[in-house]
């Protein structure tokens, strides 16, 4: 796999390298989806205590693993988390690459978990669960190579994506640094089922969510 990916970025032009950097900046990673034809009826539920508290546990778990699969870049697992239509059409090789080619251009992004700020309550329509995460986390972004040429570029895209000033390059570790980040994930469960898929959200591309989740749930995750 890394063979057949460092022979494929080869024939990657410069245009194609620019288009690559600004969307692993951008945290969803997603294209959209082409059909947003069936929008459910969402209706919002006030999760009792008992039952906020469990997924509240289940949340911190999953983005635990999360944030721990992207920091030792098991993209696998990954994908595994995500909702499956952040990536559109992507095949699963593609979705790999997109995370191969960064690492491979010089950017790496550690992220660690300080805690759950705030949990909305859960919303649901007539196929889906949903839910809105909000955390504190501590964030580097490692530069090497050609992101280290394109740092001041990287910065003002790491200001918008977290819609925060407090930005800072440490020149010994080449690194940006965001101490206390606000992070927001968000959840999506069927009913019926135990298991969360997630959408991290980056606010450069926060306009783009309801080709992904209908507008209505949005407004009343907020």
């Amino acid at each position: 796999m890394l063979e057949w990916s460092c022979k494929l970025t080869k024939k990657i032009t410069p245009a194609m390298k620019m288009y690559i950097v600004l969307m692993m900046l951008l945290l969803v990673v997603a294209c959209v989806p082409n059909d947003t034809s069936i929008i459910p009826t969402a209706t919002e539920t006030t999760t009792p205590r008992s039952k906020k508290e469990s997924y509240a546990r289940q949340f911190e778990l999953d983005i635990t693993h999360y944030l721990t699969a992207y920091n030792n870049k098991r993209w696998e697992d990954i994908i595994d988390i995500t909702y499956p239509k952040v990536y559109g059409n992507k095949t699963r090789d593609e979705k790999i690459m997109q995370y191969i080619q960064a690492e491979m251009m010089g950017m790496l992004r550690i992220t660690k978990l300080q805690k759950i700020e705030k949990i909305s309550d859960i919303i649901t329509d007539k196929g889906n669960l949903y839910a809105k995460i909000y955390f504190g986390a501590d964030v580097v972004v490692a530069l090497s190579g050609e992101m280290l040429e394109k740092k001041e570029y990287i910065k003002t895209n790491l200001e918008l994506s977290y819609d925060t000033q407090a930005v800072e390059f440490d020149e010994k570790l080449n690194a940006y640094t965001i101490k206390d980040a606000y992070v927001t994930m968000l959840a999506i469960s069927e009913k019926g089922s135990n298991l969360w898929k997630y959408i991290e959200i980056d606010k450069q591309k926060e306009a783009l969510l309801p080709q992904i989740i209908p507008a209505e749930i949005l407004a009343q995750l907020d």
